[in-house]
């Protein structure tokens, strides 16, 4: 009788530990009102503890105006967010686009796993620009632990695909040259940032 009540106490008490932790992680977190507003703008659908996470795990960069962040054909090897200040994104075809906090690079070649790799941009800090830098490898440790985290932030990533898509529409230019976009457009991206690792 004793060992039935033992057992019985112990499997209540792993219930309501395992209870108690669902309920801790589903709570959100306090965030100072310019990384929530970064959250929003960036991850809308992101609970603020998984961006916690990810802020975390970042690196933080400050760049003077003028610098060259990323030029037509290099490689990337993180997604970069811009956090703070503005940047011009030019195209090859001379096409220049002005952005701001929340914009991002990287992340296509990411989703795809680098099949599409070579910046078809360059992008240079047009004010003092603070940007998040987040490698590949650690994001790939992030979201295969964090299901949550890897479905918001993958959802983000093809909202900027799209706000770029429209912004090129937006200049008279063509997104169709650009590999990353189309393939995003027949939804070849949209597929691997399902099953991206």
């Amino acid at each position: 009788m004793w060992l039935v009540l033992f057992w019985l106490g112990l499997f209540m008490c792993i219930n309501i530990g395992m209870l108690v932790r669902a309920i801790y992680l589903g709570m959100e977190v306090s965030l100072p009102s310019e990384r929530r507003a970064l959250l929003v703008a960036t991850f809308p659908t992101m609970h603020s503890r998984d961006w916690l996470e990810l802020y975390k795990a970042a690196t933080l960069a400050r760049h003077e105006p003028g610098v060259a962040l990323l030029k037509i054909g290099d490689s990337t090897d993180a997604v970069h967010i811009l956090a703070s200040g503005s940047v011009n994104e030019i195209r090859a075809d001379g096409t220049r686009l002005h952005r701001t906090a929340s914009a991002m690079w990287g992340e296509l070649s990411y989703c795809t796993e680098q099949q599409f790799d070579g910046s078809p941009c360059q992008i240079v800090t047009e004010t003092t620009a603070t940007e998040i830098v987040l490698p590949y490898p650690i994001l790939k440790q992030l979201t295969a632990r964090n299901v949550r985290l890897r479905a918001a932030m993958m959802e983000g990533f093809v909202r900027t695909a799209g706000l770029k898509h429209g912004l090129l529409l937006d200049s008279g230019a063509s997104p169709h040259g650009d590999e990353k976009l189309s393939a995003l457009e027949s939804g070849y991206s949209r597929d691997m940032c399902k099953t991206a690792p």
